[in-house]
């Protein structure tokens, strides 16, 4: 703009000096008016190139941020493609979404972006000398651009990938899920037979699953030898008389468990005669005294009741 003014003026003053011996005012006038309004277009049409260039500048500055936030984007779904494949299948699932919505918002804004720049390309052409450096930067862009378009691709590929390891995590959770419906229904089953012989155990402790032991002085026992007491191992005998059953036997009888290595026999003298058959495994049993209650101890329950389910024991 300066050298343009500086040859605009640089002709008025060699006209000036030229036509100075004519003496035609009027004809210096009209050339001299004629140069300047050649000047003040001159002067307009590089204010305008250069306010062009600027705008075209611009332009190319506010392409650059987009290209550069795509870049940031794509690095960024890429860290989080790789981080989701160690989630669950509705988690991969969700980050695989996503990515293939950010895909769709990353192809159209890159296509935006090139088409910007075929416009700015074209506008570039138009300057004088001032647009080669602008010419420069748009064709790194356009290589930048094809390089997020290829980045797009691995996301598509990461995109399918997430979907292949959702789909196993599924089929893994639906084999799971199999697999727990049948150890539940197996767990139900056994928790029936668990009843069922829980039920038969049951049956079983009311018939031999207790003994019975009665302590008495020899007026009890005589009392005791008017009752029949049944049992299922054989005749229990009292001073050599045989007892079978009788239900009256539960009112002169405690019940103990048959798996029990102590039976209390409470507040009575230590001189005990054992009158059942039990008499016979002296090296078995022993009464020990804890407190004021005397207890009948078992080396061998088995043992001990093999012999009989009652035990009749007289104070002497």
């Amino acid at each position: 703009m300066r050298r343009a003014t500086l040859s605009v003026t640089t002709a008025l003053v060699l006209l000036a000096a030229v036509t100075a011996g004519c003496g035609n005012v009027s004809e210096l006038e009209n050339k001299v008016a004629q140069l300047e309004q050649e000047r003040d277009e001159l002067q307009q049409y590089v204010s305008d190139q250069d306010q062009h260039a600027i705008e075209i500048a611009n332009a190319v500055d506010d392409v650059l941020t987009r290209v550069t936030e795509i870049t940031s984007r794509q690095g960024k779904l890429r860290v989080q493609a790789h981080e989701a494949e160690g989630g669950s299948s509705g988690e991969i699932s969700a980050v695989r979404q996503e990515i293939l919505d950010e895909i769709d918002w990353l192809d159209s804004e890159l296509a935006a972006n090139r088409e910007r720049l075929a416009e700015l390309t074209e506008q570039v052409a138009q300057l004088e000398g001032a647009g080669s450096r602008q010419a420069a930067r748009i064709v790194q862009l356009e290589k930048m651009i094809d390089t997020q378009e290829l980045l797009i691709g691995d996301l598509r590929l990461d995109a399918d990938r997430l979907e292949q390891r959702a789909a196993i995590l599924l089929a893994e959770k639906s084999q799971v899920e199999h697999e727990k419906q049948a150890a539940e229904a197996e767990l139900g089953q056994l928790a029936e037979a668990h009843e069922n012989l829980r039920s038969q155990y049951d049956t079983l402790e009311a018939d031999v699953g207790r003994g019975y032991v009665f302590i008495g002085n020899k007026k009890r026992i005589k009392e005791l030898k008017k009752l029949d007491i049944l049992q299922d191992r054989g005749k229990v005998v009292v001073a050599g008389s045989a007892l079978e059953s009788s239900a009256d036997a539960d009112e002169h009888f405690q019940a103990v468990s048959v798996v029990a290595r102590e039976i209390r026999l409470g507040p009575v003298g230590e001189r005990i005669e054992v009158l059942s058959p039990h008499r016979e495994q002296g090296q078995n049993f022993w009464f020990e005294r804890k407190d004021e209650d005397l207890y009948l101890m078992l080396r061998d329950p088995g043992v001990f009741w093999s012999a009989s389910h009652y035990v009749v024991l007289r104070e002497r």
